[in-house]
């Protein structure tokens, strides 16, 4: 929520630790939207999951708490997301090109129908 001034500070987690190359970039990622929005936006990056682990971040994110995180998708919100990790679901390249990117593909009809 933006302050009186039309100012607002948001938390991105990630799971890596400091220095690496998503640090590196989630913090080059903030300076450029603080420089690009005069300030108004400030992004504090929390590196190696100082916020919890990956699954409890995305809950705090569903809920608002947290802004934005870096990380695997965890199942514990939304148990829909495993279809992307069953074993066998695909067998080569072009079954998995139909499953993610056809219109009519498994993965569009679950979020369509959530």
């Amino acid at each position: 929520m933006p302050d009186e001034n039309g100012e607002v500070t948001w938390k991105l987690n990630h799971i890596r630790p400091s220095g690496t190359r998503t640090d590196i970039s989630a913090k080059q990622f903030s300076k450029d939207i603080f420089e690009g929005t005069d300030g108004r936006v400030d992004i504090d990056v929390y590196n190696n999951s100082q916020l919890g682990d990956y699954q409890l971040v995305q809950e705090s994110v569903s809920l608002g708490e947290v802004e934005m995180q870096l990380a695997t998708l965890g199942t514990n919100v939304d148990r829909t997301l495993q279809v992307a990790i069953t074993p066998s679901l695909v067998s080569n390249y072009e079954e998995a090109r139909e499953l993610y990117n056809s219109e009519d593909g498994v993965l569009n009809n679950i979020l369509k129908n959530n």
